[in-house]
């Protein structure tokens, strides 16, 4: 892969590490993914780390499993609120009409 002129196996390795925002460790690199997205110019590259701290990548796990439950039950209601705004649409053919006491039929 290039990077302005260079590979990045030419880049200087004394490049500072990433950290950890919740407690300053070293994370650790899980994952790296390059695609092409569309029709854009360059590749999107998708990085994914750990914290090297356990207790502090266990909670960060627990935070984002948390938000991805509300993410869920949010788009759950959203769905129940337009189920309930939006009924669905019954046509006239389906419809059955009851006769009034009285009528007699084919007279109008």
């Amino acid at each position: 892969m290039w990077y302005n002129g260079c590979t990045l196996s030419d880049l200087p390795s004394n490049l500072p590490k990433p950290k950890c925002n919740q407690c300053g460790s070293d994370l650790v690199l899980v994952k790296k993914k390059t695609a092409q997205i569309g029709n854009s110019f360059s590749p999107m590259t998708t990085t994914t780390y750990r914290c090297s701290d356990q207790a502090c990548q266990d909670e960060i796990d627990r935070m984002v499993s948390k938000r991805l439950q509300l993410r869920e039950e949010r788009e759950l209601a959203r769905q129940n609120r337009l189920k309930l705004n939006h009924p669905p649409q019954v046509q006239e053919s389906s419809l059955i009409t009851e006769k009034m006491p009285g009528q007699l039929a084919g007279r109008r």
